[in-house]
């Protein structure tokens, strides 16, 4: 929490929050209280349908679905979802399951894991998402960061 306040106060737009907001979520009430709701990001992670936590180590018994609803209702303002069984490995993006969570919350979903293409951006876009985190699709080539904003079609591509 102190960490948090801190890098919001020094000029941080917003903090991601990913296993401590899980562990606690009373926290995220807090920050979202003290900070505001919009400068809130919590970060869902699924592996096999499940919320991982503690760098993907350990897994939940707990679903995204679940989890994005009650933090939404704790306002926070959009959720980094990242499904861990394609993270890394650019084998197409969970386009079906970015679509359940968009549907299931108002709140922005930004979404992340097996972008390796541009097709992936696109289709991560149809699906609803707010934002696509790109990375090894980066750093292996596979198109520009300048494509993925192009065909996004806004900052947040």
């Amino acid at each position: 929490m102190e960490r948090a306040c801190e890098l919001l106060g020094i000029g941080a737009t917003r903090v991601i929050l990913g296993t401590a907001a899980v562990k606690n979520p009373k926290m995220v009430e807090e920050l979202v209280e003290l900070a505001g709701g919009a400068r809130v990001v919590v970060a869902l992670d699924t592996k096999s349908g499940k919320v991982a936590i503690e760098g993907w180590r350990t897994q939940t018994e707990r679903t995204v679905l679940e989890l994005a609803k009650e933090f939404e209702r704790m306002g926070v303002g959009a959720l980094l979802f990242t499904n861990v069984d394609i993270e890394g490995k650019m084998v197409g993006i969970a386009a079906s399951e970015i679509r359940k969570l968009v549907s299931a919350v108002k709140i922005p979903v930004l979404a992340a894991g097996g972008v390796g293409s541009l097709d992936d951006v696109r289709v991560a876009k149809e699906a609803g998402a707010a934002g696509l985190v790109v990375g090894m699709a980066l750093y292996e080539g596979k198109f520009t960061l300048e494509q993925a904003m192009e065909v996004g079609g806004n900052e947040n591509w």
